[in-house]
């Protein structure tokens, strides 16, 4: 059975990068160094991480092509104003009617809490904008495991389900 949720964010300061460009190729991206990077961007403005990483992936369809893009996020305890780019700022975010799934083992078979999700739709009416954010609860390095949170947000639930 489907579980609905909404993502609540709060202070929330993300940088968003291209993940796949408009031929379908893969750029790499040095996630130490953005992790450093938003990290660096609290300490310097006085604030403080509250709560894990998120990951927002986002695929963009247009008639001739498709982009992706992911943006990182971390919340933190005060609002920073005036931000330059490439870091966004928002004080609240609401992503409203998620599909929610939490995956619990190894992160090589992450991908298939993705598809499971994905296998939960595909008999509904219900249609998905191309996001999925994921959270990063915890993360065990000697044993590779890892405890996620996915919030798929759905643009139009049928309405016995909200």
């Amino acid at each position: 059975m489907l579980e609905i949720k909404t993502l609540h964010l709060t202070n929330a300061l993300s940088i968003t990068l291209p993940f796949i460009d408009s031929a379908g190729t893969p750029i790499p991206i040095n996630l130490g160094a953005i992790i450093g990077e938003l990290d660096s961007c609290i300490l310097k403005n006085m604030a403080n991480p509250a709560g894990p990483l998120i990951m927002k992936t986002t695929l963009e369809w247009t008639n001739s092509d498709s982009r992706s893009f992911v943006t990182y996020i971390r919340q933190v305890d005060s609002f920073i104003p005036n931000l330059v780019s490439p870091f966004t700022m928002e004080a609240t975010k609401d992503v409203l009617n998620c599909i929610y799934v939490r995956y619990e083992g190894p992160e090589k078979w992450l991908l298939s809490a993705f598809r499971e999700a994905e296998l939960m739709v595909k008999d509904t009416k219900i249609s998905l904008t191309g996001e999925i954010y994921t959270i990063f609860v915890s993360h065990e390095d000697e044993t590779d495991l890892v405890v996620t949170d996915l919030y798929i947000p759905t643009s139009d639930l049928p309405k016995n389900m909200k």
